[in-house]
């Protein structure tokens, strides 16, 4: 409320504020069901808020009329394209880490570009435990590359991976993190027990 009217809303959390009609609408859009991308371009929609975790968000890129541009844990936000043209400077696009679209990302990917984009999501969100575990698993596959700077690497994937561990102590994705940080620095006791933990909370379906 504090925008309005310069900035207006097409549906938030306010389920009896909007009515069923318009909750339809934008379960539409949130499931990619026929007619989704009608529903935008009828309420002239410029931004989205999703919770990409809750539900699939690859549909909202596939025609690339969408920029995502800040991702954390629990969200990310996206600009239409014309709208993003029209970005102010120093705005970047996040399309390799961008989590709504759920790929491995460390496949056919430039790592060392995909490693800056998530030193910009770590520096607004210094406590993301997604990137933190997918900037650890950048480190180890760039140390190679880089022999003069491997050591260091090498222990800073190590560092970011318990700090994973540590914010997000349930989270297979961190133990994953640090299991192959351990790995790549020999230390195989630590990244045997660190992938045992991650494939029981794989198996018990937790982040």
């Amino acid at each position: 409320m504090r925008f309005w009217p310069a900035r207006k809303v097409f549906i938030d959390g306010r389920c009896l504020v909007y009515g069923d009609d318009l909750i339809r609408q934008a379960l539409k859009v949130e499931d990619g069901a026929e007619g989704w991308q009608e529903v935008l371009r009828r309420w002239k929609v410029k931004m989205l808020i999703l919770r990409y975790g809750k539900r699939p968000a690859a549909h909202i890129f596939a025609d690339d009329r969408w920029r995502c541009v800040y991702w954390d844990d629990t969200a990310l936000v996206a600009l239409r394209d014309d709208v993003y043209e029209e970005r102010r400077p120093g705005l970047p696009e996040l399309k390799l880490s961008n989590p709504g679209l759920r790929p491995d990302r460390f496949e056919n990917v430039d790592i060392a570009a995909l490693m800056e984009e998530l030193d910009i999501v770590l520096a607004r969100t210094p406590e993301c435990g997604g990137a933190l575990a997918a900037r650890v698993r950048c480190l180890v596959r760039l140390a190679p590359e880089r022999p003069e700077d491997s050591r260091g690497m090498l222990q800073d994937a190590l560092k970011a991976a318990r700090q994973a561990v540590k914010l997000f102590p349930a989270s297979a994705l961190s133990w994953r993190a640090l299991s192959e940080a351990a790995s790549a620095t020999g230390d195989d006791k630590l990244a045997a027990s660190a992938a045992a933990k991650a494939a029981r909370l794989k198996e018990n379906q937790q982040y």
